[in-house]
């Protein structure tokens, strides 16, 4: 699962890493001073905004154009935020109310004010990370703000807000860019082994952001009425994302809690290839490299029940799942269920289906994957929820593009058997 990150370290501060994304590192080093990436973000296209905006509704939508693109690439996330447009453009912009609504971020202090630019640095703690950053905003007009970091060992950064109309409410999109390879040596270690990790983690950061807005109208008494779209929905956006892309969705209950958290993926093969290696899960490890041990503890009407162990930075587990399988209107379905062990109350849901003839469309679904994650670590992520929420869109990434690389892999080596048919 979490190969990329197999870094030399101690688990503990790897584990931190990974899942606290580029908001995990030490301190400011000295007198490092970092620029912002240079091309300058573009809003999201309006067509593809419209198709991906009722998916903002009820939690938030994110979009990489390009997992692979590393330093160069962006992510845009949506949300639906039930205040007004002028509301939510003046919490933006001011950065010295920012500890009252984003639970890790401490000690802001605004250094100067000028026109439409604010110069600020914060503190971010994180239990066991505590780190600075020296950043600066530009007011662009009422429905826009660029905020870029300036100096901080996350790497260089920016970060742009677009404000919509939305049904009474406001339409957010957090369109950014990072680049942690050029942060924190932890930080260039994990950025080092994938691409991916440096777009994963940039989104993990907007998440954090996005979903914090959505919190501080929801604490003030703002409910949205607006019914949210089920976050299987997302596998209906398959057209809207490119190969080597991806698009995640994110659901929260009216408590704020994450009920369901799903990600896309397309690439080329067909619905067949990707569900024969599903349906076998003696195979698993041929697919996630974190497998181990896998064994076929029952087969009845219900479906395979297996045991694995999994083996990743954050440790080693090990539990039961119930494999169920089916087809529906030509889409494929699967699920593991939790059993016993670790995997009690865990839960994962694959549906793969043909984008057209040459391409298919891989979703994984988790559910709030928090309870994976061990103390003290554990502590932080469950008072924050932006944290919790990148963490599980990251897993299901991580999942679905198991599967995708694994077609890649019979692309290359045509000659693959022992493959069944979908069910």
């Amino acid at each position: 699962m979490l190969e990329y990150l197999k870094v030399k370290v101690s688990r503990r501060r790897l584990l931190a890493s990974a899942a606290l994304s580029p908001l995990a590192s030490s301190s400011v080093a000295q007198g490092q001073q970092v620029a912002a990436p240079s091309a300058a973000l573009q809003p999201l296209d309006p067509a593809v905004r419209a198709a991906l905006q009722s998916h903002a509704r009820g939690g938030a939508v994110v979009l990489w154009p390009d997992l692979d693109a590393g330093a160069n690439g962006t992510c845009t996330v949506l949300t639906h935020v039930p205040a007004p447009i002028a509301q939510v453009r003046a919490i933006i912009a001011s950065p010295e109310h920012y500890p009252e609504f984003i639970g890790i971020v401490r000690d802001v202090r605004v250094d100067s004010r000028r026109g439409p630019f604010t110069g600020f640095q914060f503190r971010a703690s994180a239990g066991i990370f505590d780190i600075r950053t020296l950043a600066s905003l530009r007011s662009v007009g009422a429905r826009r703000v660029d905020i870029a970091i300036v100096q901080s060992d996350l790497g260089p950064g920016a970060m742009r807000w677009d404000l919509y109309e939305d049904q009474g409410g406001t339409l957010v999109s957090c369109t950014s860019r990072g680049d942690p390879s050029q942060g924190h040596w932890l930080l260039r270690q994990i950025a080092g082994r994938a691409r991916s990790s440096i777009t994963i983690m940039t989104g993990a950061v907007a998440i954090l952001f996005s979903l914090a807005l959505v919190r501080r109208a929801s604490a003030r008494g703002v409910v949205s009425p607006i019914p949210a779209v089920p976050v299987q929905a997302l596998a209906d956006l398959q057209t809207h994302v490119p190969v080597g892309g991806a698009l995640a969705s994110v659901r929260l209950n009216a408590r704020g809690e994450i009920t369901d958290v799903g990600a896309l993926l397309v690439t080329t093969g067909t619905v067949d290839q990707a569900a024969g290696w599903l349906n076998e899960p003696l195979r698993y490890g041929q697919v996630f490299r974190s497998f181990r041990n896998v064994q076929i503890v029952s087969q009845d009407p219900r479906g395979t029940q297996f045991s694995a162990s999994i083996e990743t930075v954050m440790g080693r587990t090990s539990g039961t799942r119930l494999l169920t399988t089916r087809r529906e209107n030509g889409t494929y379905h699967a699920r593991w269920e939790g059993t016993a062990g670790d995997e009690l109350q865990h839960h994962l849901e694959w549906r793969v289906s043909a984008v057209d003839p040459q391409r298919v469309a891989i979703a994984a679904f988790v559910g709030d994957e928090v309870n994976r994650i061990g103390f003290p670590l554990r502590g932080t992520l469950e008072r924050e929820l932006g944290l919790r929420a990148g963490l599980s869109v990251g897993l299901a990434i991580i999942w679905a593009r198991a599967l995708v690389n694994r077609l890649a892999r019979d692309r290359e080596t045509p000659a693959v058997v022992g493959i069944r048919p979908a069910a």
